[in-house]
């Protein structure tokens, strides 16, 4: 079977994040008193409007290759249960992956076991850019905060990543 991709032919302006669309990232018990952070890079499911859900139907979306399924409550539960931090991706890991460096070949990916991303294929430099500006960099810049919260204190604290 042989499947066409048309090329993005998306032209996205900044900002890339509309009015009305969640951030980049949810901090959750902000104060919590455990020495621990809880991060979940993947616990979104989001794809920002103008990216026009990256070509792709919503039921994709409900796969392991756009979130990890299940994170998100894990991630809440073990916040609550331990009194910790914790920091949550609202975006899909298909808009820009956060758990990976931004030179990794699946930072972006093109393909999933079920197929192309449209949305991702031929993608500009100028459309990458926003996902790393108003994405990435926000939800890392966030953790290191969270993380530096502690060690300022000169507490290290157990990262719990999910």
């Amino acid at each position: 079977m042989t499947i066409s991709v048309e090329p993005n032919t998306l032209s996205i302006s900044a900002p890339l994040l509309s009015d009305g669309e969640l951030p980049p990232y949810e901090i959750i018990n902000e104060s919590g008193k455990a020495k621990c952070v809880i991060i979940c890079d993947h616990a979104g499911v989001n794809v920002p409007k103008k990216l026009n859900r990256l070509g792709l139907e919503d039921y994709r979306f409900g796969e392991h290759y756009a979130q990890d399924v299940g994170s998100r409550q894990v991630s809440i539960t073990l916040s609550n249960l331990l009194d910790a931090p914790c920091i949550l991706a609202n975006y899909s890991r298909l808009v820009v992956d956060l758990n990976r460096r931004l030179d990794h070949p699946t930072a972006f990916v093109t393909n999933t076991e079920h197929g192309p991303v449209p949305g991702n294929v031929n993608m500009k430099d100028d459309e990458k850019n926003l996902r790393v500006n108003e994405i990435y960099i926000p939800y890392h810049v966030a953790l290191e905060k969270l993380i530096r919260s502690y060690t300022d204190k000169g507490i290290i604290p157990a990262i719990i990543s999910i």
